[in-house]
């Protein structure tokens, strides 16, 4: 495409700029990788944008400079060059290949000796070399990338289109024979109706995939899916290779986005049929591989991509994720090579996850997000692993510290955060455990709109169990008792959670024959220690509300000897006791208590011993229990 006598215009403002400038020296470089570099308001080093070219193993540069319209007086000054060289000295990893400074500015001669003579300085001491790239050598380079042009400046695709035209035909006109032209135009007339060759097609298939793109970024994956697979339908057949895999990644994408990830992973690695020696390719069939459990062939995979684009971001992830060594290993071995990313981060995160660390997870996580503080993934991953952390502690502790309360305040900001971004209801169904994680953490801090945010989970997720489960404990704990009842009496398979809180929610509605029913039949079941000491506890507290007092009793002295060193038992024995209005066993099981106490390390049982002290007048004993949770 051809601007001879067609100026383009500048962006209007530096944001858009500097992104034209990633998408053509990222079609320049040929690497998907390039990206601009940090966000507004962090020290930049010189360097706006980064990447490796294709066939080198270095990072190259640019810096943006706009000089206000698309072609003023404000050229780059030689103080201005020499400024941002020595900046972008500072960059890491240390830039290896050419140093660019772009500007909207028009072509100086003056600056470009600098450049030069800065380049050959820089050459000789092994370092990067230097350019200054006005906006007429942009722009010209603009003309040989179809796609860039197509992303960045769609509204004069037209304009253009139809000025290519009439430039062509003034120059058949001078110097085709007459012959020629009319053969020419009975070929353009059957153009409407043969397919035409794929070297003709493919600048047009690659504008088009970056446009569909463009659509899956901005979060809207439906929309992108059905776009492309009408694409794919109306050109597969005339599409080269590239195109191909680029359609099939494309598309596997848009799937993955949607929480479709065997039918993404299965066309990750059907692209490397068609661009085999493509390390994007290479590292999207690593990363199909991957998620259908392959992990030989996705480590295979991406160290052949890595051979060939050390920081190739995908492979580089699959490979952490797969490296056995410790995570400090790992992270000294890949920082190395592509500096700090948020990617490296997230697959050291989701490493510690899948064995469990949890701690480590959440520092992983951490790390990611000072990277990239506005990518939902990250927001929304990292803001469910501080919920589930204190979730966890909440399991067996009931009183959360003022630290731990304010961990999952700041986890309901960040999955709150991550789900104002997505557009797409699909991704939202796909991304539901944000929703709940949110929903589960304003439970704990008994917040008031806890309730709202699950029902709002119930209308996208639907009538899932463990989504209706979490809006019945939501009631329970406001005490909405019939609400419970009415989500879970419906419940299929209800598993022992559910069954307890039915069984509560019947025993304080009055159906407390109902509820003691409930309570044997969980009783019965395997179940999980703070559970059963839950269900144990109602259970003989329903005796006691029927009038069974003497069985309530009965039951107690039967689990003590069971369960000498139970302490749960011994507190619900307690509990039972002063129902009762038996003094002598109770402080008789209060003694035992405190004996027991020195070597059981629950909070929350000790918790209750020392509230239970209290009750017994014994502030004393209480204040030495409270110094041990």
């Amino acid at each position: 495409m051809s601007f001879d006598g067609h100026n383009l215009p500048a962006p209007v403002d530096w944001q858009k700029f500097e992104r034209l400038c990633r998408d053509l020296w990222a079609a320049i470089w040929e690497d998907r990788n390039t990206q601009a570099h940090g966000r507004s308001g962090q020290p930049q080093h010189g360097v706006d944008v980064f990447g490796i070219p294709n066939g080198e193993r270095v990072y190259s540069a640019v810096q943006c400079k706009r000089r206000g319209s698309s072609a003023d007086a404000g050229e780059v000054t030689e103080s201005e060059l020499r400024e941002e060289v020595a900046k972008a000295q500072n960059f890491v990893p240390k830039i290896g290949g050419a140093f660019i400074l772009a500007t909207t500015g028009p072509r100086d001669a003056k600056i470009q000796r600098v450049a030069r003579i800065l380049s050959e300085q820089q050459r000789a001491n092994g370092q990067f070399s230097v350019h200054v790239w006005s906006w007429d050598d942009i722009q010209a380079e603009i003309g040989r990338r179809d796609s860039v042009f197509a992303q960045h400046f769609a509204d004069l695709i037209g304009t253009v289109r139809s000025f290519d035209r009439e430039h062509s035909l003034e120059t058949e006109g001078d110097v085709r024979h007459p012959t020629v032209r009319a053969h020419a135009g009975a070929a353009s007339s059957r153009s409407a109706q043969v397919t035409e060759p794929a070297a003709v097609l493919e600048p047009e298939h690659r504008a088009q995939i970056d446009a569909i793109r463009r659509v899956l970024q901005d979060g809207q994956p439906t929309m992108a899916l059905q776009q492309a697979e009408a694409l794919r339908a109306r050109v597969w057949s005339a599409a080269s290779a590239s195109p191909r895999a680029h359609l099939l990644a494309l598309i596997g994408h848009t799937k993955l986005a949607l929480g479709e990830e065997t039918a993404a992973a299965k066309l990750f690695v059907q692209m490397v049929d068609h661009t085999p020696s493509d390390p994007g390719s290479q590292a999207n069939a690593a990363l199909g591989h991957l998620i259908l459990g392959s992990n030989a062939a996705a480590l295979a995979w991406a160290q052949k991509a890595l051979a060939q684009a050390p920081t190739e971001a995908t492979a580089a992830q699959v490979s952490v994720l797969l490296d056995p060594r410790p995570d400090a290993d790992v992270l000294a071995t890949y920082e190395a090579v592509l500096g700090q990313r948020s990617e490296l981060f997230s697959a050291l995160a989701d490493r510690a996850m899948k064995r469990g660390d949890i701690e480590m997870g959440k520092r992983w996580f951490l790390e990611a997000l000072a990277l990239a503080p506005d990518d939902a993934e990250v927001l929304g991953a990292t803001g469910c692993v501080l919920v589930d952390e204190i979730s966890a502690v909440a399991e067996v502790r009931d009183l959360l510290t003022a630290q731990e309360r304010a961990q999952l305040v700041r986890g309901i900001e960040l999955v709150g955060r991550a789900w104002a971004l997505l557009k797409d209801n699909a991704v939202r169904k796909a991304r539901l455990a944000w929703l709940v994680s949110g929903a589960e953490a304003k439970r704990l801090l008994r917040a008031p709109d806890a309730a709202a945010t699950a029902d709002e989970a119930l209308a996208v997720g639907g009538a899932l169990p463990e989504l209706i489960a979490l809006r019945a404990a939501i009631a329970s704990d406001v005490g909405d008792h019939q609400r419970v009842c009415e989500l879970l009496e419906k419940l299929p398979n209800p598993n022992v959670g559910v069954r307890g809180l039915l069984a509560a929610a019947r025993a304080n509605l009055g159906d407390v024959a109902g509820a003691l029913t409930a309570w044997e039949d969980l009783l019965a079941c395997e179940l999980p220690l703070a559970i059963r000491e839950q269900a144990e506890q109602n259970y003989v507290y329903t005796l006691i509300s029927l009038q069974r007092g003497s069985d309530a009793r009965c039951t107690v002295e039967r689990w003590l000897t069971e369960t000498p060193d139970d302490l749960g038992r011994v507190l619900v024995a307690c509990d039972t006791a002063s129902r009762l209005g038996d003094g002598a066993f109770r402080d008789a099981q209060l003694n035992r208590a405190v004996a027991l106490a020195r070597s059981d390390t629950s909070s929350r049982l000790l918790l209750r011993l020392g509230d239970a002290l209290m009750r017994a007048g014994r502030p004393s004993d209480a204040a030495d229990i409270f110094g041990l949770a």
